[in-house]
C-alpha cells in the first residue's frame, strides 16, 4: 500500500499530513518535538504521548518527554529524527505493507547546498524497511513494520507556496515564524533568492522568554515563561496579567505593556525584512508558523492588511510539502480538504 505522507518536524511540535488514499483530500495531526528516555513498563503516560522503540533504543516522545528540541537551526538532530520515524509509525497500516513517499523541509540557507541536503536527507529518512514499536496512553503496544520508498526534501517556508500552486509566485516572500527561528524568503517563480533571504532568533521561544523578563522586571515579581505562553494563547483583549489582590491597576498597565512589547517584536521582524530590501509594497507577503497565530493583529498593524496569514498557519508547511509531493508523483493537485 503507498502512502504519501509529509512530516514539519519544529522547535515546538512536528506537523504531520497524510494524503487520503484515494487521493480526495489530507489529514493531519501533530505531537509535541519533545524526547527522553522511555519505558515500555511506564503506567502512566501522559496525553499527547508515546514511548516508541526506534533503532533499538526506547524513547519517550511528546508531551510528557522531559527534552525540548536543540535550540540550534540544524534539523539534523536525534529529536527531530525520532520524531519523524514516530509520525511514520503513527501513520503505517499494521499489515506491514505501506510504502512511503515522504516530504519533509529543512532550512533555507542549509538547503543551498548540496551536501548538507543531501546529508540530512539520508539520515532523517533513510531508505528501505524499517520498523517501530510504539505505545500510547491506552497501554497498548503497537508494532509497525513499514518501507520508505521515496523521499523528498524541500526549503522550509515553501510550503506556503506549494499548498497554493493555482497562484502566480513570480514574486512572493515568506516570513516563517517558528518557536527559536523566524525565516524571511524571497521566492522567485517558487524558487528561493537565497542572497535577498535570512533568519534571525524572533521566534515564539525568543518572544515569550524576553516578554517573562521584561515584565518580571516591570512588576518586581517572578513572571515565568509558563505564564506568559498560557496569557498569549487568550484572545487579544485578555492578554493582561490578573494579580490574586485586585484593585491594583495591574490588569490596564500590563495589557498596555503587553501589546506595545508584542508590537515591537513585529516591528524588528519587519526591519529584518527591509534590511533584505523587499518591496513589501509590491509583492505578495504571506505568514506562517505557529507564532504568527499568536500575532496576527500586530502583524496586521506593522505590514498591512494585505499581509496573508493563512488558516492554521502551524501546519502550513506539511499540507504544502504534501501537496507538492502528490503533485510531483501523481501529476495532478491534491485537493485542500480535510478527510475522516
Amino acid at each position: 500500500m503507498k502512502r504519501y505522507i509529509a512530516s514539519d518536524s519544529g522547535k515546538f511540535a512536528t506537523k504531520v499530513a497524510l494524503a487520503a488514499q484515494d487521493l480526495s483530500g489530507y489529514r493531519d495531526f501533530g505531537f509535541r518535538t519533545k524526547t527522553g528516555p522511555g519505558s515500555f513498563d511506564d503506567d502512566a503516560v501522559e496525553v499527547g504521548t508515546y514511548i516508541a522503540t526506534i533503532d533499538g533504543i526506547t524513547y519517550k516522545i511528546g508531551n510528557g518527554a522531559p527534552k525540548e528540541a536543540e535550540l540550534e537551526t540544524s534539523k539534523k538532530t536525534e529529536t527531530h529524527r525520532n520524531c519523524t520515524m514516530l509520525a511514520l509509525a503513527l501513520a503505517a497500516s499494521e499489515d506491514g505493507k505501506t510504502d512511503f513517499s515522504v516530504a519533509i523541509g529543512m532550512p533555507v540557507g542549509p538547503y543551498r547546498n548540496v551536501d548538507e541536503r543531501k546529508a540530512y536527507k539520508e539520515y532523517m529518512l533513510p531508505l528501505g524497511p524499517m520498523e517501530v514499536a510504539y505505545m500510547g496512553q491506552d497501554g497498548k503496544t503497537i508494532k509497525k513494520n513499514f518501507n520508505i520508498a521515496n523521499r523528498y526534501v524541500y526549503p522550509e517556508s515553501a510550503g506556503a507556496l506549494y499548498i497554493d500552486m493555482e497562484a502566480n509566485h513570480d514574486t512572493a516572500a515568506v516570513v516563517d515564524m517558528g518557536n527559536l527561528n523566524v525565516g524571511a524568503t524571497l521566492y522567485q517563480n517558487c524558487e528561493p533568492d537565497y542572497e535577498s533571504s535570512n533568519s534571525s532568533e524572533l521566534g515564539g521561544q525568543i518572544l515569550i522568554s524576553g516578554l517573562a523578563a521584561a515584565l518580571s522586571a516591570e512588576y518586581s515579581s517572578r513572571i515565568d515563561n509558563r505564564l506568559v505562553s498560557s496569557i498569549l494563547r487568550l484572545p487579544a483583549e485578555q492578554r493582561f496579567l490578573t494579580p490574586v489582590r485586585q484593585g491594583t491597576g495591574i490588569e490596564e498597565s500590563s495589557k498596555k505593556f503587553i501589546d506595545n512589547y508584542l508590537l515591537e517584536h513585529v516591528k524588528d521582524v519587519k526591519r529584518m525584512c527591509d534590511s533584505l530590501r523587499w518591496p513589501l509594497d509590491f509583492m505578495k507577503l504571506t505568514f506562517i508558523g505557529g507564532t504568527s497565530d499568536l500575532l496576527r493583529n500586530e502583524i496586521k498593524t506593522v505590514f498591512g492588511e494585505s499581509a496573508s496569514i493563512p488558516e492554521k498557519p502551524s501546519t502550513v508547511n506539511a499540507r504544502g510539502f504534501l501537496r507538492r509531493l502528490v503533485a510531483w508523483e501523481e501529476k495532478k493537485l491534491l485537493p485542500m480538504k480535510e478527510v475522516s
